[in-house]
């Protein structure tokens, strides 16, 4: 009985631990009080994030700290446990703390907006993956839907101290009024891959994802 009980406890713990590293938070991989250039949360579907700072369904978090005049130093943190680290070319950003941020705000205007406002935190449907971007003057929160590629929703806050947000996205693919269906198809698939890191100013992670 004592061997059962001590073998019950042992999986217990093994089980407690894998659960631990299958998930990511913003705050299980940073300090709020480090000083950092960029912050980048990748998420997948199919379920809405809740919380895009902490959610089960985030599987790499990036986070970009200063290192000197020519080079970033960027650390990867997988969840499966793995963490890569890289020095990066220096680009033009601003330093900042986690703390400056009211993500409370943040992540209540995200609720309201993208989220149905009558029931938080139930995805509405079905998306593919989701991104979020932080920086010293803005965080993107951006959605990708699985019904169009290449078509997203996202919110863009400015002012840290007192976020102001704001709700864009793209528009998905009109329907031809003839047969230009593979005109308009295509024109909708242009937005995808580099694209869009360029726009949502994640180009440092575009020559990382290249080589992979």
């Amino acid at each position: 009985m004592r061997r059962l009980l001590i073998s019950l406890f042992l999986g217990f713990l093994l089980m407690s631990s894998t659960s631990v590293i299958t998930a990511l938070s913003l705050w299980d991989v940073i300090n709020k009080n480090e000083t950092v250039i960029d912050v980048f949360i990748f998420g997948s579907g199919p379920k809405m994030p809740c919380n895009p700072f902490n959610d089960s369904e985030i599987y790499e978090i990036q986070v970009v700290y200063p290192f000197n005049d020519t080079h970033y130093k960027m650390v990867s943190y997988h969840s499966n446990g793995s963490i890569e680290q890289e020095y990066i070319p220096a680009y033009p950003r601003y330093n900042f703390t986690i703390v400056t941020w009211d993500l409370d705000k943040v992540v209540g205007y995200y609720q309201n907006h993208i989220q149905p406002s009558s029931s938080p935190c139930v995805d509405p449907e079905n998306i593919t993956r989701w991104v979020t971007l932080m920086g010293g003057h803005s965080i993107i929160i951006r959605i990708y839907p699985t019904k169009y590629e290449g078509i997203y929703d996202e919110i863009v806050c400015l002012t840290p101290q007192n976020p102001s947000c704001r709700v864009s996205g793209s528009k998905p693919p009109q329907k031809p009024e003839t047969s230009r269906t593979e005109d308009t198809t295509s024109h909708g698939k242009e937005t995808c891959g580099p694209g869009l890191l360029i726009g949502l100013g994640l180009a440092p992670l575009l020559i990382k994802r290249v080589k992979r």
